[in-house]
Order: structure tokens, then C-alpha cells, then sequence
């Protein structure tokens, strides 16, 4: 039996930016996921798919710490400043306005300027955003405060990004969008583990590993 880890180490190789090995999560005493072993990779998005309640949100929950194993080791190669957890349904304050947002992310990184720039202006108008700025979250279908959490993600150069269904509630157009969005971030070099239900999600997808009844196994992508 793998030693229980109490929390993800930060010794992976360099060029494998998270590694798994015999992870098993239990609830209750019962093992909710049993043996996942995966690697991830600078450069590359990675599926983990699976039905609605296989596990794929506590896998991703293990992975970034915020449950511990039970069994095995995840090891990490980049520090846990430079990972981002992305939900499926983004944490959004709804007293802020869309760009309200989109500032508060850039104050957060220093940027002393308070207006959208270019970069930003570009991202709304690709999501779909743009006619939205002064809309709160509570006025934004469940679809574009998914693509506001998305944007809010990308505007920082995260090295890792845990992404949990980006794909539910999108129409065709956004999908292709996203899609496109994830590719050039790691194009650019970073690690994208992204959690999805349906085959057609992972289309383009760098490899690809499937969830079911708690057991992980890497499939072709």
C-alpha cells in the first residue's frame, strides 16, 4: 500500500508539472477513487473524462490539495502560486460589475492602470463578453459568467490550469472558442488539465484519461 501523502509535494521533474501515483480518495470509508495514476505536462491539455458523479471534480480537488488522499503521492514541479483551480461555477463577486472584474484581476497584478486594454478588450470580444461590461453577475446567463471565470483565468500567466467542465452551458460557437482559447495558452507553455463528460469535448485534446467506478485509465486521444 502507497504511503498517504498529507499534502502534494513540489519535487516533480521539470518537464512533468504534476505527477500521481496510486491515489485513492475515501469518504465515509469507502474509496471514492481508487489507484489514479497520471502525469501532466508543460505544454499539453490533458482530458480527465468521465459520467456526471464518477469523480472527476474530487479528483481535481485532490490533485490541488483542498482534499488529501488517502493513499499514494501527487507530486507537483511548479509552486502552488503558479496553479490555477477553476470551477464550474466561477467564485464571482456580484456587487462588481463585469469590468469591474476584469480591473480587479489586473490591480492584483500590478497593473496601475484602471482601464481595459487591448488584451482585455480582445478576450471580452472572442468569449461573447463585450456588450456585457456593466452587467453584474446576477444579470449574466450561467454561460457567460462560465466565460467570465474563464477570462478572469487567463488574464494572469498561470503555469497550470485545473479547469472543471469549461465546457457546460456553452453554445457550439462558444465551445469552439474556448477551445481555441486553451490551445494557445498551452501553446504558450503551459499545463491544462481539463475535466469533461462528453467525447467531443476532448477533440484536439493532447491525451486523454478516463474515469469510471473510481479507477483512471489512460485512453487515445
Amino acid at each position: 500500500m502507497a504511503r498517504a501523502q498529507p499534502a502534494a509535494q513540489d519535487d516533480a521533474s521539470p518537464a512533468t508539472v504534476l505527477e500521481a501515483r496510486g491515489v485513492a480518495v475515501a469518504f465515509g470509508g469507502r474509496n471514492v477513487i481508487r489507484d489514479l495514476t497520471l502525469t501532466l505536462r508543460a505544454g499539453e491539455i490533458v482530458a480527465l473524462r468521465g459520467p456526471n458523479g464518477s469523480g472527476k471534480s474530487t479528483t481535481l480537488r485532490t490533485l490541488t490539495g483542498m482534499l488529501s488522499p488517502s493513499e499514494g503521492e501527487i507530486r507537483w514541479g511548479v509552486p502552488r502560486a503558479q496553479r490555477l483551480f477553476v470551477p464550474d461555477q466561477p467564485f464571482l463577486h456580484e456587487h462588481l460589475t463585469l469590468s469591474e472584474h476584469v480591473r480587479f484581476v489586473n490591480m492584483l497584478l500590478g497593473s496601475p492602470d484602471a482601464r481595459l486594454g487591448e488584451r482585455e478588450r480582445r478576450l471580452l470580444e472572442r468569449l461573447g463578453l463585450s456588450e456585457a461590461v456593466d452587467a453584474f453577475p446576477g444579470d449574466l446567463s450561467r454561460g457567460m459568467r462560465q466565460k467570465l471565470g474563464l477570462l478572469l483565468a487567463l488574464l494572469p500567466s498561470y503555469r497550470v490550469l485545473m479547469l472543471d467542465e469549461p465546457f457546460t452551458a456553452l453554445d457550439g460557437q462558444a465551445r469552439q472558442t474556448v477551445g481555441e482559447l486553451l490551445r494557445e495558452r498551452a501553446d504558450q507553455g503551459a499545463a491544462l488539465l481539463v475535466t469533461a463528460h462528453e467525447a467531443w469535448e476532448t477533440r484536439g485534446f493532447d491525451r486523454i484519461y478516463r474515469l469510471s467506478d473510481g479507477v483512471v485509465l489512460e485512453e487515445p486521444a
